[in-house]
């Protein structure tokens, strides 16, 4: 099975500065590589800091044209656009604002990962009161590798696109110390099911995003609630992240 990732953070566009998405890379690239992850290889993800929209469909046509599976996660400011006919979830690049229908690739499965407003553009931004460290010092993962697991995890599903949303439509989406809330939560949710005991070997996205509409809330105190919006066949959900359960 061919993966590839691509990690789109934008700290510094037109709206305005967002510094927590140069934590966000770090802290979703550690957390690809690690076995908790399902063990992607550097070479299969390609991250960009405030490109423009060439560089974009560039990286979709050539890097990302191969993927059975694609990962393709936005950190940055963004908005939907009321103006069209049906209501559009739109990010701000560094020349110009695009759909995220313009993320879409030609692979059979497919997972964007939208960290951004849906609102007009703006962004809030907090410490978070915790004495955690920042997520990338905290993957530790199962020694056991994993990279099989999830690709087998992944051909159980159907076709499709998954994409997740840092917010509900209207909402702001946060920006803190630690990096933006909802992309602290939901790879901090993958961590506190790791930790669970249980036979259970995947987190989809489904779990994972239901699990993340509670954690953002405790520690952020805030209204801000992810959603999920699935277009795929077959009754499973794309994994997130995956563990291999210890014989006792």
């Amino acid at each position: 099975m061919k993966r590839r990732a691509l990690i789109i953070y934008c700290d510094n566009t037109h709206s305005g500065s967002i510094p927590g998405t140069i934590v966000d890379e770090l802290q979703y690239r550690n957390f690809l590589t690690s076995n908790l992850g399902g063990e992607w290889y550097d070479k299969e993800i390609i991250s960009l800091r405030n490109p423009d929209s060439k560089t974009i469909r560039t990286v979709i046509k050539n890097f990302l044209s191969i993927a059975d599976y694609s990962f393709i996660v936005f950190a940055g400011h963004g908005y939907i656009n009321t103006s069209l006919a049906v209501p559009t979830q739109f990010i701000e690049l560094a020349d110009v604002d695009i759909s995220i229908l313009d993320l879409k690739t030609k692979a059979k499965q497919q997972t964007i990962i939208i960290d951004a407003c849906r609102n007009r553009r703006a962004v809030s931004r907090l410490r978070l009161n915790t004495r955690s460290k920042r997520i990338s010092e905290n993957l530790i993962g199962d020694p056991y590798s994993t990279r099989k697991l999830f690709e087998k995890e992944l051909r159980k599903c159907g076709t499709g696109i998954s994409i997740l949303y840092a917010a509900e439509p209207g909402q702001f989406a946060i920006d803190s110390n630690v990096g933006g809330a909802f992309s602290y939560s939901l790879i901090r949710s993958c961590m506190l099911w790791e930790q669970k005991k249980g036979n259970f070997n995947v987190f989809n996205l489904r779990e994972a995003i239901t699990y993340t509409q509670i954690l953002i809330k405790k520690l952020f105190l805030t209204d801000q609630n992810p959603c999920m919006q699935a277009n795929r066949s077959g009754s499973q959900y794309f994994p997130l992240a995956v563990k291999i359960n210890k014989l006792k």
